[in-house]
């Protein structure tokens, strides 16, 4: 912090009367300086408790003001030109739109929200994502129009879900899905895939070791809200670290997060005081060493192996790619194995049978939701005892 000066008249006038022979002039001098003290005192306290903040708003440019304005005006016609052209802007700034939404009027509010909608609805593209992002933001106001917002998601969720579907897998990651005849409690969320093929049902994420995304690139994992105790792994040797990904549990259901570390592709038995191996998956690294079931892993390299659960925090220790040496008893005889260890990209995530990954669609039925038809520009809505949106 800068050092506060007095100003160099003040400074010396006081200084010259605090060192007065006169008595009534040094006591004038100390109250001075004390009022002055509180004051200064009073002003660093402030400026440290209130610190300048470093993140700035970008306001609505004042056309865009005007326009916003113009949604609740009583012109029919001039509320559909202010419409129209908010759709244009929704397109580069929808972020900006819906922070403004719990300022301005209810009717306008919910105008506001029919645009991100629409936007939301024709772009399969960064700019549909970006409205996503903004009725998402406007969910999670006190805004009248938040009730809307959150409508618009929740009747899109499987649109939401093939959208992400596509990033996710983009970025590194991977969705397993399951029959849902094949669990063993019924479907949580509305079942992908009918109208479209065999029904799926989402049961496990992956977030593999060459995840290319940034932390806040885990939003697409929000966009699958409408599925319950979905199991997530990530694969310890990324970026990502479980303080970012335990948010996830606030907007996911359910959900359950576990790391790995490198494939070694294995089942294992129940039994508490060995590790001995229950099933090899096909086309894993186990396979390709020559594990074979009622084999007995009793060392990972330097590491005594108790059980399976021990194996798994032990493997966390490695990334895909990594060699390790199996001490193995088979049959009495002791062998080592080297394995080198797989990515889970390719593995099983589920031990029931997978199910086809659901057809992409553009909306809950198949197509983008119609718009509805456009009125004449001197056309005034029928009156309604309710809001009327054009």
């Amino acid at each position: 912090m800068d050092r506060v000066s007095l100003p160099a008249d003040v400074e010396k006038a006081e200084f010259m009367r605090i060192s007065s022979g006169n008595w009534n002039c040094r006591r004038a001098a100390c109250a001075g300086l004390s009022a002055l003290l509180v004051c200064l005192t009073g002003l660093v306290s402030q400026t440290l408790a209130d610190p300048p903040s470093s993140t700035t708003v970008t306001p609505l440019p004042p056309d865009v003001q005007k326009l916003v304005r113009q949604l609740s005006c009583d012109s029919f016609k001039d509320r559909v030109a202010a419409q129209q052209q908010l759709t244009e802007y929704t397109q580069q700034h929808p972020q900006q739109l819906a922070m403004v939404i719990p300022e301005i009027p209810p009717e306008a509010q919910l105008r506001l929200v029919r645009i991100l909608e629409e936007s939301f609805l024709e772009h399969a593209d960064q700019t549909g994502d970006n409205a996503e992002r903004a009725l998402d933001e406007v969910r999670e106001t006190d805004a009248v129009a938040a009730v809307d917002a959150a409508g618009v998601l929740a009747g899109n969720a499987r649109l939401r879900e093939s959208r992400a579907r596509v990033q996710i897998e983009r970025l590194g990651g991977r969705l397993a899905y399951v029959h849902p005849t094949d669990g063993r409690s019924p479907p949580t969320a509305p079942l992908v895939g009918v109208g479209f093929g065999e029904p799926s049902q989402l049961q496990t994420i992956l977030i593999s070791e060459d995840w290319s995304g940034t932390p806040d690139d885990l939003w697409h994992f929000r966009r699958l809200s409408h599925h319950r105790d979905l199991m997530l792994y990530n694969i310890r040797s990324n970026h990502l670290t479980m303080e970012d990904l335990l948010p996830l549990a606030s907007d996911l259901p359910g959900l359950n997060v576990a790391e790995r570390g490198g494939c070694l592709g294995i089942r294992g038995g129940s039994n508490a005081t060995a590790m001995q191996v229950s099933d090899v998956v096909e086309n894993s690294a186990a396979e390709a060493a020559d594990l074979r079931p009622n084999d007995v892993i009793e060392y990972l390299d330097d590491h005594r192996v108790r059980n399976f659960s021990h194996l798994v925090e032990l493997l966390l220790l490695y990334a895909p790619g990594d060699v390790v040496k199996l001490k193995v008893n088979r049959n009495e005889e002791v062998l080592t194995i080297p394995v080198t260890l797989a990515s889970w990209r390719t593995m099983p995530l589920t031990d029931q049978p997978p199910a086809p990954t659901p057809a992409d669609f553009a909306g809950p039925l198949g197509q983008a939701r119609p718009r509805p038809p456009a009125l004449p520009e001197d056309a005034e809505p029928e009156p309604s005892p309710h809001l009327h949106l054009e």
